[in-house]
């Protein structure tokens, strides 16, 4: 539709598409790691590669909620106290 007339485009990937693109799949853009509460679970990849120091992929994604008492703490400057009364009202 619009090539056509000049104007620049291209397909609209699926996920599973993008995920099965022969560039994605050389790049080694997905991999899987094991999730506590989801099994393995497939991830993307840095599009970034450094030669000199791959990326180590250590630690999967974090389960809600896993690191609100640390960002309030490190982040904001909440004190135990604070983190209490905040998640006894709910609101963490």
């Amino acid at each position: 539709m619009f090539g056509p007339v000049g104007v620049a485009c291209g397909p609209i990937n699926t996920l599973r598409e993008v995920y099965r693109d022969p560039q994605v799949l050389a790049r080694g853009m997905v991999f899987e790691m094991e999730h506590p509460v989801a099994g393995k679970v497939p991830l993307t990849s840095n599009p970034i590669r450094y030669r000199e120091r791959p990326i180590d992929y250590q630690l999967p994604p974090p389960v809600l909620g896993q690191h609100t008492r640390s960002v309030l703490s490190d982040v904001l400057g909440l004190g135990p106290g604070e983190n209490e009364r905040l998640s006894s009202e709910g609101s963490i």
